[in-house]
């Protein structure tokens, strides 16, 4: 009686694992596109190409859907995926993305007036020199000629010197800091004490020597709260996001024992 019983249990599983192994071949070679992955599409097709998709249009995508499909499948069964740096930044990259999208972030007023006056220096305007110069590559005579080119200029009369300068002529709205960046700190201290509206010169940068007339100064400005909310929101956001990240990686990483193999 034992044995007949165990001969129907062993029957029985035989019969479930050939059922299994049967559809779970079938569901690998069956592919389901839902219809919301469709409208994504579609949405994505209208905003790039300015039109509603036609028939063909949306026959087109779906194909192209299942032809990603089936080469992803294929990849996958040959193992592509396997030691590819590419997809495994991808895939923590997704893994991340989505891991932010499930714990979004509502950041309180309080919280977010706390985090200005902790970074009230993030949110300070510098001062901004607008400025032209005429441009005079270093030689012998460079001195010279922007001096002969500056005796024009205060004539009232069109200047003969000046070369083409790879920075442009005209500079609008730039800090301290960028005029530094692009000059060097010699010329950026001269500009800065320089009189509205007249030429003044020559005055060396990293490339030569420069005539420059200052156009337009405007002092820094502390911006307050409200008027920084929005880049507020933005870096605090970016912080907290930051910090839970490094915080989910650091638990991970308890998970797991790192060993370092050397052929040498």
């Amino acid at each position: 009686m034992n044995k007949k019983v165990l001969s129907f249990f062993l029957i029985g599983f035989l019969i479930y694992l050939f059922d299994y192994s049967f559809n779970e071949n079938e569901d690998e070679n069956v592919i389901t596109i839902y219809d919301d992955e469709i409208q994504v599409l579609i949405k994505n097709w209208n905003e790039q190409v300015g039109r509603p998709p036609r028939e063909e249009d949306i026959r087109g995508i779906i194909d192209q859907l299942v032809e990603e499909e089936i080469l992803y499948r294929e990849a996958v069964k040959l193992g592509l995926d396997k030691n590819d740096i590419i997809v495994k930044r991808r895939l923590a990259q997704k893994l991340m993305f989505l891991r932010d999208s499930l714990e979004p972030i509502t950041p309180t007023t309080e919280s977010l007036v706390e985090y200005y006056e902790e970074n009230q220096e993030k949110y300070l305007i510098e001062e901004l020199y607008t400025f032209s110069q005429i441009y005079f590559s270093f030689s012998p005579s460079s001195e010279e000629r922007a001096k002969t080119s500056l005796s024009e200029l205060q004539d009232g009369s069109e200047p003969t010197g000046g070369e083409p300068f790879m920075l442009g002529k005209n500079f609008v709205n730039r800090t301290k800091k960028e005029i530094t960046r692009d000059f060097g700190n010699k010329f950026s201290e001269a500009l800065v004490k320089l009189q509205l509206g007249k030429w003044h010169g020559p005055i060396k940068s990293s490339y030569g020597d420069h005539l420059v007339i200052l156009i337009n100064s405007s002092d820094s400005k502390q911006l307050d709260f409200e008027e920084a909310k929005s880049f507020v929101i933005t870096d605090f956001l970016a912080e907290k996001n930051k910090k839970n990240q490094d915080n989910y990686l650091a638990s991970l990483k308890e998970k797991y024992n790192v060993v370092i193999e050397s052929d040498r």
